[in-house]
């Protein structure tokens, strides 16, 4: 009675999925095929642990169908969120692809999302490379790494360039803050007068003080680093 309840538990979710799926009859029974063939391919790897990478091509086909099943049940559009990674563990637990290790599960899905782009890669290494790489997981960390674009790291005649720029800034402050300085030194010969006409001090030869102080501490800083 138990087993008769989980059959009908099973069809009635198979029916669902393949309404949700909105597929027909015959691309059900495509889907079927390509999900008992990856099922085939992973307990072959599991008893004698030499899948090839036709093999790995299989099983990520069918965890492909997976995914896109788990989206449907859990409408979304999105392979994430909780909802989604509920109904897929479900369906990797219906179909026994549950004992995949989740990391080389996630990786097998990436390398098939950029299938045509790892197959490309692929087509470049010789005979010999191609028998050793059947994992997804080294696939996918070998064909990152060739073709990974790399910043270009600056010449010498581009960092001479730079720092020939950067001097020519600190020249041009220093000039300024030399003409600033000047005028404060001026300036400071020359205080205002008063209504009396008396020169007044006090507070504003203070307050030029302090400028000045204030320039030629900025003027040493910038000579400083001039002198780097």
């Amino acid at each position: 009675m138990a087993n008769h309840r989980k059959t009908e538990d099973a069809f009635a979710r198979d029916m669902k999925e393949r309404r949700q799926a909105g597929l027909t009859r015959g691309q059900q029974k495509d889907r079927e095929t390509h999900i008992k063939q990856g099922q085939e391919s992973w307990q072959r790897h599991i008893h004698k642990g030499d899948a090839t990478w036709n093999d790995w091509m299989v099983i990520g086909a069918a965890l492909l169908i997976g995914r896109q099943d788990a989206m449907a049940a859990a409408e979304t559009e999105q392979p994430i969120g909780s909802r989604y990674n509920s109904e897929f563990g479900s369906w990797l637990a219906r179909h026994h692809f549950d004992n995949i290790d989740k990391g080389d599960r996630s990786r097998l899905i990436e390398v098939m999302d950029n299938l045509p782009a790892i197959e490309a890669w692929r087509a470049t290494l010789t005979q010999t490379a191609c028998l050793r790489l059947n994992h997804p997981s080294s696939i996918l960390r070998k064909w990152k790494a060739a073709t990974e674009v790399k910043e270009p790291q600056p010449t010498l005649r581009d960092t001479v360039a730079d720092l020939s720029e950067d001097n020519a800034k600190l020249k041009r402050e220093v000039e300024e803050l030399r003409a600033r300085l000047d005028e404060a030194e001026a300036t400071a010969k020359m205080p205002p007068r008063g209504r009396d006409g008396r020169p007044r001090t006090g507070a504003w030869a203070e307050k030029q003080k302090r400028r000045r102080a204030r320039t030629m501490i900025r003027l040493g800083a910038v000579a400083f680093d001039l002198a780097q």
